[in-house]
């Protein structure tokens, strides 16, 4: 696959054991949208039933681009295939934390555990980054939040120390 005029993120598709992986590349923004849907339907058109996004090489993710992600989750099951995600940058786990997509599509802090670990999610499953009250003030520059501990989504388990 290739980088589409006026996009700002390449695309490059492989296949790994019984898996494709999607590799991308740059900042995933609205201009992006369309040559990521074409890549999506032709490895769902090809029978792919794992499909891993490779967010390593991403170090933005536009807002608009986020809702994309979760539709393609929603589009695999439906047809009985899974995706995961690989998305190791801060920034951009960051990005995805805040959407919650951590709680709705597995993410996977290497392309090796998303195919051969299913239960090495992300660390960062275990908080939470929301205000500490919705009703009050906004915090001041001094004061902070501490997590909170969630629970793992059902047949998930948090990773075991090596």
């Amino acid at each position: 696959m290739q980088k589409r005029k006026g996009s700002t993120m390449y695309l490059e598709k492989r296949y790994i054991n019984h898996a494709t992986v999607l590799d991308c590349y740059g900042a995933f923004e609205p201009e992006d949208h369309a040559a990521f849907l074409q890549a999506f339907e032709t490895i769902h058109a090809e029978g792919c039933r794992h499909l891993v996004i490779n967010l390593t090489s991403v170090y933005r993710i536009a807002p608009d681009s986020i809702p994309l992600l979760q539709f393609a989750h929603d589009y695999f099951v439906g047809s009985e295939g899974r995706i995961s995600l690989v998305s190791p940058l801060s920034a951009v786990r960051q990005q995805l934390e805040r959407a919650r997509i951590p709680h709705r599509i597995p993410t996977y802090l290497s392309v090796y555990d998303a195919l051969h670990r299913p239960n090495a999610l992300t660390p960062t499953l275990l908080t939470s980054y929301e205000p500490c009250n919705s009703s009050s003030p906004p915090l001041a520059s001094s004061q902070t939040c501490q997590p909170e501990r969630i629970s793992l989504p059902q047949g998930y388990s948090s990773p075991s120390p090596v």
